[in-house]
Protein backbone atom coordinates (compact mmCIF):
# COMPACT_ATOMS: atom_id res chain seq x y z
CA UNK A 1 0.00 0.00 0.00
CA UNK A 2 1.50 3.59 -0.89
CA UNK A 3 0.96 5.36 2.36
CA UNK A 4 2.31 9.10 3.67
CA UNK A 5 3.17 9.04 6.84
CA UNK A 6 2.36 11.81 8.79
CA UNK A 7 4.94 13.87 11.60
CA UNK A 8 3.20 11.97 14.56
CA UNK A 9 3.69 8.47 13.26
CA UNK A 10 6.42 6.85 15.09
CA UNK A 11 9.49 5.57 13.61
CA UNK A 12 9.44 2.04 14.73
CA UNK A 13 5.90 2.11 12.72
CA UNK A 14 7.10 3.50 9.66
CA UNK A 15 9.80 0.70 9.52
CA UNK A 16 7.87 -1.87 10.56
CA UNK A 17 5.01 -1.09 7.41
CA UNK A 18 8.40 -0.91 4.94
CA UNK A 19 9.42 -4.09 6.25
CA UNK A 20 6.27 -5.79 5.54
CA UNK A 21 6.33 -4.53 1.87
CA UNK A 22 4.27 -0.91 2.16
CA UNK A 23 5.36 2.09 0.10
CA UNK A 24 5.93 4.76 3.00
CA UNK A 25 6.86 7.85 2.47
CA UNK A 26 7.39 9.84 6.02
CA UNK A 27 7.05 13.72 6.32
CA UNK A 28 9.25 13.74 9.20
CA UNK A 29 12.30 12.48 6.77
CA UNK A 30 11.34 14.36 3.63
CA UNK A 31 9.36 17.33 4.46
CA UNK A 32 8.86 18.55 8.76
CA UNK A 33 6.73 21.09 9.36
CA UNK A 34 4.67 20.59 6.22
CA UNK A 35 1.07 22.57 6.62
CA UNK A 36 -1.66 19.81 6.83
CA UNK A 37 -3.29 21.02 3.82
CA UNK A 38 0.19 20.24 1.84
CA UNK A 39 0.23 16.90 2.99
CA UNK A 40 -3.31 16.38 2.00
CA UNK A 41 -2.44 17.28 -1.04
CA UNK A 42 0.76 15.54 -1.35
CA UNK A 43 -1.33 12.30 -0.97
CA UNK A 44 -3.69 13.72 -3.62
CA UNK A 45 -0.93 14.19 -6.30
CA UNK A 46 0.71 11.06 -5.35
CA UNK A 47 -2.07 8.49 -4.55
CA UNK A 48 -0.84 7.81 -1.40
CA UNK A 49 -2.85 7.34 1.89
CA UNK A 50 -1.92 9.39 5.00
CA UNK A 51 -1.35 7.78 7.94
CA UNK A 52 -1.90 10.36 11.28
CA UNK A 53 -2.95 11.17 14.64
CA UNK A 54 -3.99 14.40 13.75
CA UNK A 55 -7.83 15.03 13.86
CA UNK A 56 -7.58 17.84 11.71
CA UNK A 57 -7.15 15.71 8.52
CA UNK A 58 -10.95 15.20 8.71
CA UNK A 59 -11.70 19.06 8.65
CA UNK A 60 -9.34 18.96 5.60
CA UNK A 61 -11.58 15.90 3.82
CA UNK A 62 -14.71 17.16 4.58
CA UNK A 63 -13.57 20.55 2.22
CA UNK A 64 -10.92 19.58 -0.18
CA UNK A 65 -12.23 16.99 -2.95
CA UNK A 66 -9.62 13.89 -3.27
CA UNK A 67 -8.80 11.44 -5.58
CA UNK A 68 -9.90 7.79 -5.23
CA UNK A 69 -6.70 6.04 -4.57
CA UNK A 70 -6.12 8.55 -1.65
CA UNK A 71 -7.40 8.70 1.38
CA UNK A 72 -7.05 9.26 5.26
CA UNK A 73 -6.55 6.75 7.94
CA UNK A 74 -6.77 8.32 11.52
CA UNK A 75 -5.32 6.51 14.22
CA UNK A 76 -7.14 7.31 17.95
CA UNK A 77 -6.51 5.39 21.32
CA UNK A 78 -3.85 4.89 23.62
CA UNK A 79 0.03 4.04 21.75
CA UNK A 80 1.07 0.46 22.13
CA UNK A 81 4.18 0.13 24.32
CA UNK A 82 7.41 1.17 21.88
CA UNK A 83 8.63 -3.17 21.24
CA UNK A 84 4.85 -3.65 19.89
CA UNK A 85 4.36 -0.36 18.17
CA UNK A 86 5.77 -1.71 14.55
CA UNK A 87 3.44 -4.94 14.95
CA UNK A 88 0.12 -2.93 16.14
CA UNK A 89 0.05 -0.59 13.26
CA UNK A 90 1.02 -3.25 10.66
CA UNK A 91 -2.19 -5.35 11.89
CA UNK A 92 -4.33 -2.49 11.92
CA UNK A 93 -3.47 -1.66 8.39
CA UNK A 94 -3.41 -4.84 7.07
CA UNK A 95 -7.07 -5.65 8.57
CA UNK A 96 -8.33 -4.28 5.32
CA UNK A 97 -7.50 -3.55 1.63
CA UNK A 98 -10.07 -1.19 0.96
CA UNK A 99 -8.53 2.02 2.56
CA UNK A 100 -8.25 3.93 -0.76
CA UNK A 101 -11.05 6.75 -1.18
CA UNK A 102 -12.12 7.19 2.40
CA UNK A 103 -11.72 8.96 5.71
CA UNK A 104 -11.22 6.06 7.95
CA UNK A 105 -10.50 6.17 11.52
CA UNK A 106 -9.01 3.21 13.55
CA UNK A 107 -9.90 2.54 17.01
CA UNK A 108 -8.80 0.04 19.76
CA UNK A 109 -12.40 -2.20 19.21
CA UNK A 110 -13.85 -0.91 16.35
CA UNK A 111 -12.90 1.17 12.39
CA UNK A 112 -15.49 3.94 11.15
CA UNK A 113 -15.43 5.40 7.43
CA UNK A 114 -16.59 7.81 5.61
CA UNK A 115 -16.63 8.36 2.06
CA UNK A 116 -14.02 10.60 0.72
CA UNK A 117 -15.45 13.89 -1.62
CA UNK A 118 -14.09 12.50 -4.43
CA UNK A 119 -12.71 14.92 -7.25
Amino acid sequence: MRLLADENVPYPAIAALRSDGHDVISVAELSPGSADTDIFDWAIRDDRIILTFDKDFGEIARQTPASAQSGVILLRGAMPPPPDVGRHFVEAINARTDWKGYFSVIEPNRVRRWPLRLI
